[in-house]
């Protein structure tokens, strides 16, 4: 159980899920000057106690592991394929299906369209370099969240039918996925409600 610090290194998957996940911050920091690390001074100066190689009791920081190379470690410099790929751009001649509800929040037991206004359009490719345009999604309300996984995909302009048959979430129409896993729970928090988030795409 990777939720227990004092025997989550035991797990055989936790040196590898973390390896990976290190690796991904450090791939994300390269290819934009504003994927820099938080300056929060509150999450920077967090600290955690662990013990090191000689069984000492030993108190680290958050700023003491964000240089690789303090820690006496890199990643190898692979190429990044995936950086410039685009989805299949998606038929011109297609109509995106209407919306059938204006009405939210709504129950997600069926497909729901509806229609987003967009802040800006036809923006420059510098523009879209600086920044990134993130559809929100506010209100996510999960009831049984102690039991149930729950998956839904955002399409973008999808026409009705999908397209050519193929899977909505390989087409150039899917934003993205949102999931969710049950988490254990303490006695005495099953009645406290549904959970709330927010899904950002």
């Amino acid at each position: 159980d990777m939720g227990n610090f004092y025997s989550a290194a035991r797990d055989p998957i936790f040196f590898a899920h973390h390896g990976n996940i290190d690796c991904l911050w450090h791939v994300w920091r390269g290819p934009r000057p504003s994927n820099t690390d938080f300056t929060d001074p509150d999450w920077l100066d967090a600290t955690f106690l662990f013990y090191d190689e000689e069984a000492r009791l030993v108190r680290v920081r958050v700023r003491d592991c964000l240089d690789t190379a303090a820690l006496r470690y890199t990643y190898q410099d692979v190429g990044l394929p995936w950086l410039n790929a685009r989805p299949a751009k998606a038929s011109s001649a297609v109509t995106p299906a209407p919306a059938t509800t204006s009405t939210l929040p709504a129950k997600l037991d069926r497909t729901i369209r509806v229609t987003v206004t967009r802040p800006r359009v036809s923006r420059s490719r510098r523009e879209k370099e600086e920044e990134e345009e993130v559809l929100v999604v506010e209100g996510v309300e999960i009831a049984d969240h102690f039991n149930k996984f729950v998956k839904f995909d955002v399409l973008v302009n999808e026409p009705d039918g999908g397209e050519d048959g193929t899977p909505a979430t390989a087409t150039g129409y899917c934003a993205g996925s949102f999931a969710y896993t049950p988490h254990m729970v303490r006695p005495g928090e099953m009645g406290k409600g549904p959970v709330k988030t927010v899904a950002r795409f």
